[in-house]
């Protein structure tokens, strides 16, 4: 019989039995009693009138009219008589009664999970699981499988009668990657849980790369890759062992190969990368901000550059880039200040220019927020958005700091540290422009405010509400603003500090940072080119998070008017909203399409990966995402960082990282994974954290010190530490994994290493 006739499943079967396989024994009813038990039942012609009307707008309507079709029907005589003629043959009274519609498992498509089957099903139940069979041609997920892919076969229906076998040991296997097309066996084990296997060069490896002994599974690749030459494609098979050993339960050519994907992982693998850091932020800042302002034409359009930037890899939030073109962006820098030893003053002149022209954006977005024309404003915003992240896709910190640290080996002496030397001279200038700094401090002064005069109280905290509440979280994907009682918390610990003393002590720091510059500048024999490179590199410092702040306060400014107005007037939710990107929200505006948006924005909750290879971006959601996230995870060469001269090799007891601001205390680990967690932290803590956000000010307040896995020197933990003048250790990769909740830790930061004296019993 063709495979018209019994279906992809069935023809399967019978080619995998002809070339003796083990295939465990089956009969099936062709399509033809399909037709004649649609016929019989009086339905055929009123499910193809049905289907005359099919569109995406209603198939959930005519799958359900349709299928209400067969809440009567009965087999047909010759349906029955072909059971009892067949099923004598069978060595079981247990059976597996299995879709096999003529369109799926081809080449094209595979309908993988589409069609019902039904397991362990009694004599006495098989007609109607027959009946149920056919019905599942015309569900919901069939017919709108079958529209978007545009196929116009009629579906017909095959099914396979087939001995129950039973062994806790099944699942499926690829003879090779089912996304990349890698010459690789995957096997999976089970169903709802699964465990994943891997066979290459003869070898059965599990998911950590250990090699484990399993002569079956061994057995069972062997197997796979002779019906791999018979289907002459690589091939999805599912297969059973018990005691009387490996059974095919179906094979099919895999039609989930990626070419894109094939092609970013192909390069993504032979190349190093350098991680950077993980942001769980909103999608449309990662859209709009890192990937929109991450080509050359918005680069040179917003920062006058002629220079490609790098490659970058963006998986469930960790970030990656590419070592050799983050070098070409050094060499271009190194050109462009051998030119002009200005270059550097004239780009940070162009970035504040920049940031006046977003604040007055801010200025005039906040005056007109009760009255927005929201097609035309959300153009506008993007506009702007898009230019705030421009200078993130081309920051000069790392070449700057090669090019002071370069200067610096040429007129320190060897008994000198660089790296401490460095820490000092690229400390953020004029921090009482930058919100996150200034925010404790004028805190501080409100508080001694209220202090002496508690009539003042309200009025005050609002005046701080006004100017500083968007700080809690303007780019995480919950809602977030510091509320009045927020602020009332904080004041009334600071009220009972010696608040005089921590307003002096952060404003002698400063000025004793500056001072202390100055005398390093005087100090050695830099020439004019390096005080200017030393004075560039501080500028970028500052630059970094000022343009930050702005940005982040456009956005909160955005999220609270013109995105809460698009919201209502669409009737999308916000959340959901700031799941898309620029590009979506425009067709959005414009179409109307709001239910097909709300299902993107409902894959990237979930996982979103964005691959940024030669200016082509190309992203993911979902189920997807999380594929090629565990693909490249999987196959990416991270190169190491930079080693920082230490005094110890890192240890189950000892972690490493960068100095940010120096000091050596002893006291009580706080892990910190959320902002939930900033209640656990006690007055001379210290704080463990991936990176500190601006919403744990208030634990950061109480903190003795700070320990982060990630960041640089101008990262916010590192920033505040040198405000609250406490040891901070950044960059350390793993403190969170080695150190526990209530540890006792030595943070030395004079040394860069972090010590844990005893373990908390908790």
């Amino acid at each position: 019989m063709s495979q018209y006739n019994l279906g992809g499943k069935g023809s399967s079967l019978v080619k995998l039995q002809e070339h003796n396989y083990n295939v465990p024994k089956f009969f099936v009813l062709d399509t033809r009693f399909f037709d004649e038990f649609l016929e019989e039942n009086n339905i055929k012609d009123k499910i193809d009138n049905l289907l005359n009307q099919l569109n995406l707008d209603n198939f959930i309507e005519i799958s359900k009219k349709i299928r209400s079709l067969f809440k009567n029907t009965i087999v047909t005589p010759s349906i029955k008589e072909f059971i009892n003629e067949n099923i004598k043959n069978l060595q079981t009274t247990n059976y597996a009664v299995r879709s096999s519609a003529n369109i799926e498992d081809s080449k094209d498509n595979s309908w993988a999970g589409l069609f019902d089957s039904f397991l362990n099903v009694q004599r006495d139940d098989i007609e109607a699981k027959i009946i149920a069979c056919m019905e599942s041609c015309f569900s919901a997920r069939v017919l709108v499988y079958k529209l978007k892919n545009k196929i116009n076969i009629p579906i017909k229906m095959a099914v396979i009668i087939q001995d129950m076998v039973n062994s806790e040991c099944y699942g499926t296997l690829f003879t090779k990657d089912p996304i990349t097309g890698e010459d690789i066996i995957q096997i999976d084990v089970g169903l709802n849980t699964v465990t994943h296997y891997e066979i290459k060069n003869n070898a059965l490896y599990d998911v950590n790369g250990n090699i484990i002994e399993n002569n079956s599974f061994l057995e069972l690749g062997k197997i796979a890759k002779t019906i791999e030459k018979l289907y002459k494609t690589a091939v999805d098979i599912e297969w059973i062992i018990d005691d009387k050993g490996i059974h095919l339960l179906q094979a099919r050519p895999i039609t989930t190969i990626n070419d894109t994907i094939t092609k970013i992982v192909e390069y993504a693998k032979n190349v190093k990368w350098n991680f950077h850091v993980t942001r769980l932020v909103l999608y449309f800042v990662k859209y709009s901000n890192i990937v929109l302002g991450r080509t050359r034409e918005n680069i040179k359009n917003v920062l006058n550059l002629d220079l490609k930037p790098d490659n970058m890899l963006m998986l469930n939030g960790r970030e990656y880039h590419e070592t050799t073109t983050k070098d070409d962006i050094n060499n271009f820098f190194e050109k462009c200040f051998s030119k002009d030893n200005q270059f550097f003053e004239k780009y940070a002149d162009s970035e504040i220019k920049l940031s006046e022209e977003i604040e007055e954006y801010i200025k005039d977005l906040s005056s007109r927020k009760d009255n927005l024309n929201v097609i035309e404003e959300f153009e506008r915003f993007r506009n702007k958005f898009v230019k705030t992240g421009a200078p993130f896709s081309l920051i000069p910190d790392d070449f700057l700091e090669i090019k002071t640290k370069k200067i610096l080996e040429k007129v320190v002496n060897d008994k000198e540290d660089i790296n401490t030397i460095f820490n000092i001279l690229s400390t953020c200038p004029n921090p009482e422009k930058i919100s996150y700094n200034e925010e404790p401090l004028d805190l501080l002064k409100i508080t001694k405010q209220i202090k002496e005069n508690p009539k003042l109280k309200e009025e005050l905290i609002k005046k701080h509400m006004d100017t500083y509440s968007w700080m809690k979280g303007p780019i995480l994907i919950e809602e977030q603003a510091f509320t009045y009682k927020d602020y009332e918390d904080r004041i009334n610990y600071l009220i009972t500090t010696d608040i005089d003393k921590k307003i002096a002590d952060i404003l002698k720091a400063r000025a004793e940072r500056e001072e202390e510059i100055t005398k390093l500048i005087s100090k050695y024999p830099f020439t004019d080119d390096d005080k200017s490179m030393i004075h560039s590199m501080r500028r970028f410092v500052f630059l970094r998070t000022f343009m930050a702040t702005i940005q982040d306060r456009l956005f909160f400014l955005g999220r609270h008017t013109l995105f809460a107005q698009i919201s209502k007037e669409y009737n999308i939710p916000k959340k959901e909203l700031l799941m898309l990107t620029a590009n979506e929200i425009s067709e959005l505006l414009k179409n109307h399409k709001v239910d097909d948006y709300i299902k993107i924005a409902h894959d990237r909750e979930k996982e979103y990966s964005i691959i940024t290879i030669d200016e082509k971006v190309t992203s993911f959601a979902g189920d997807e995402a999380q594929k090629i996230d565990n693909i490249l995870t999987r196959y990416i060469k991270v190169q190491k960082r930079e080693e920082k001269t230490q005094k110890v090799e890192s240890s189950d007891n000892i972690v490493t990282g960068m100095i940010a601001n120096m000091g050596c205390i002893t006291g009580r680990a706080k892990i910190l994974n959320s902002y939930e967690d900033i209640s656990n932290v006690n007055i001379g803590d210290i704080i463990i954290s991936t990176m500190t956000l601006p919403n744990y000010i208030a634990a950061m307040e109480k903190a003795r010190g700070f320990i982060t896995d990630e960041g640089g020197i101008t990262c916010h933990a590192a920033i505040l530490s040198r405000e609250f003048n406490v040891p901070c250790i950044v960059g350390t990769i793993n403190a969170t994994k080695i150190i526990k909740d209530n540890d006792l830790i030595e943070l030395d930061a004079n040394n860069g290493i972090v010590r844990i004296i005893e373990r908390s019993k908790k």
